[in-house]
């Protein structure tokens, strides 16, 4: 009988796992690592581009040249929260490997990106949906081949229960869950890394330095319309501290935050009226 060739994969053949690179040298993959998983994960591309230098030569209209220019690897993983350890390297900027491999039979493709850093990550829930966790990356390396490395092991998957929104408070200045009349919520930290190329014989193509420059805080609070205290804050511009507490994970205290606008809006002929409350934050603490 012949069986039908099933070469395509998807997403249930594709495993995402990653190692703090700690005390080892940035980029080095610790050796026997034992691998964490990042959460409950409903998204990761990794990407791959060579900058390719294109050199068209006087006298041609077509490209004669094709040179390796500097690799810029990076990543997105989004999950579902289970924990705060990857999330809070975000805030740490401490780096990590992270490998992907794709297993149908006994010999994986595997990606192992090195040297990764949390560029920005994003933190959001609503309604029935658990606490969902994006972040972007940046990646010194990736590796690619078809053995792990040795001496590897693997949590179990999925792993613990995810964070639901309804593990969730929050808390302006003094105010519990914006007059108890919260939907959704959402925060981002963004570290504005930037590559700094230098000029060097050995591995010249490949990320040395990453620039910390400003951190941008930001997030938006959606609210059932209950009366005219929040639009009078955004007027005034108040600042408070925006206090998020997640069940079995901890408190993200969102230092100073001020509303930046707000927009109220519903439809006919009986929709409930949704406040929307984009702001700024100062600081970032998780405790």
């Amino acid at each position: 009988m012949t069986t039908y060739p099933n070469l395509v994969y998807t997403d249930a053949e594709k495993f995402v796992y990653y190692i703090l690179e700690g005390a080892t040298a940035y980029g080095v993959t610790p050796t026997s690592p034992t691998w964490l998983l990042p959460g409950v994960r409903s998204n990761f591309e990794n990407g791959l581009d060579r900058s390719v230098v294109k050199i068209v030569p006087g006298g041609s209209r077509d490209v004669a040249f094709m040179k390796k220019g500097q690799k810029k690897f990076g990543f997105n993983l989004d999950f579902h929260m289970q924990n705060n350890t990857l999330l809070d390297l975000v805030r740490t900027l401490d780096s990590f490997s992270l490998m992907a491999y794709f297993l149908k039979g006994a010999t994986p493709d595997v990606y192992l990106h090195k040297g990764c850093i949390i560029n920005s990550a994003t933190v959001s829930t609503g309604i029935d949906n658990p606490i969902n966790v994006k972040t972007q990356g940046i990646s010194q390396d990736c590796i690619i081949g078809t053995s792990r490395p040795s001496g590897s092991t693997y949590p179990s998957l999925p792993g613990a229960s995810p964070k639901m929104w309804n593990d969730s408070d929050v808390v302006w200045g003094t105010d519990i869950n914006l007059h108890g009349a919260l939907t959704d919520w959402s925060f981002t930290i963004n570290n504005n890394l930037q590559r700094i190329p230098v000029i060097r014989s050995t591995n010249g193509d490949m990320l040395l330095y990453l620039a910390e420059r400003a951190r941008v805080i930001t997030g938006e609070l959606t609210v059932a319309y209950v009366d005219s205290t929040f639009m009078a804050a955004v007027k005034a511009m108040t600042e408070a501290d925006l206090v998020i507490t997640v069940a079995g994970v901890g408190t993200y205290t969102l230092g100073s935050a001020a509303f930046d606008s707000g927009r109220y809006s519903s439809k006919p002929p009986a929709e409930t009226v949704a406040l929307r409350l984009p702001f700024t934050a100062k600081t970032y603490a998780f405790a």
